[in-house]
């Protein structure tokens, strides 16, 4: 296990696709805005939890920029990671081609990224009807040498899936998804997991979400009050403080 007592861990968190490609397509739904909606709420969540953490992207585009350069972005989500100095890089995205559930791909068994994947995948069980699909080796541009940080990518649903595209749309089920993301990752790096921000964003994509406004009231800690805000807006919806009577 990592023994991170002298300095706080530093995690890559990579949204999968963005911009120019948005990933697995089906049922209403983009994977890249999904994953994108995971990251935002996981980012605060684990820096709550001493974490440092970095994004690869905080909004729809490609990694640098890149657009409509496949290899060169995905190199990109490396070099960002190494620059950070990450002790740990995840890659979250969405499965497609016929399946439901979970499964987490590891470059090669017998190290940190394989533990890194078991305790993952053990927290994403507790999510109410996931099945589990396993740790499964498979050679994927960001698992493999160009990112020198232990490194994961989640695979969290089918969006081809209609059981499971109809989970993905739910706000509390996505948030569900991230608290596991979250507890994974602090076991990992031996910390324990202090529940801290209590908002929930309006994670489900804005392309499936009923054109009608409402509003939404959310409680958050004061410290973490700004980048709650920052990461609504990012998500194409207004917010603001508001005092209290």
């Amino acid at each position: 296990m990592p023994n991170y007592l002298a300095d706080k861990p530093r995690l890559c968190i990579d949204p999968g696709h963005g911009g120019y490609d948005p990933g697995a397509v089906g049922n209403g739904l983009q994977e890249k805005d999904i994953t994108l909606a995971i990251c935002l709420q996981l980012k605060p969540m684990l820096e709550f939890n001493g974490i440092d953490v970095c994004l690869t992207r905080d909004g729809d585009y490609a990694p640098g920029h890149l657009e409509n350069q496949l290899n060169n972005e995905l190199n990109y989500r490396s070099i960002i990671s190494n620059n950070f100095g990450a002790d740990l890089f995840v890659s979250i995205h969405i499965n497609s081609g016929g399946g439901t559930g979970e499964e987490i791909l590891i470059s090669g068994t017998g190290g940190k990224g394989e533990d890194a994947a078991d305790k993952l995948l053990y927290y994403l069980q507790q999510v109410d009807g996931w099945a589990n699909r396993g740790v499964k080796v498979q050679n994927v541009s960001v698992l493999g040498g160009k990112t020198n940080a232990s490194a994961i990518l989640t695979e969290n649903g089918f969006i081809d899936s209609a059981a499971d595209t109809a989970k993905l749309k739910d706000s509390n089920y996505i948030h569900s998804l991230v608290v596991a993301h979250a507890k994974g990752i602090c076991d990992y790096f031996g910390l324990t997991y202090k529940e801290g921000v209590v908002f929930k964003v309006a994670d489900v994509p804005k392309k499936v979400i009923d054109p009608n406004d409402i509003y939404l009231s959310v409680r958050v800690l004061e410290p973490l009050a700004d980048q709650a805000i920052k990461d609504i807006n990012k998500l194409g919806f207004a917010a603001k403080r508001m005092d209290l009577a």
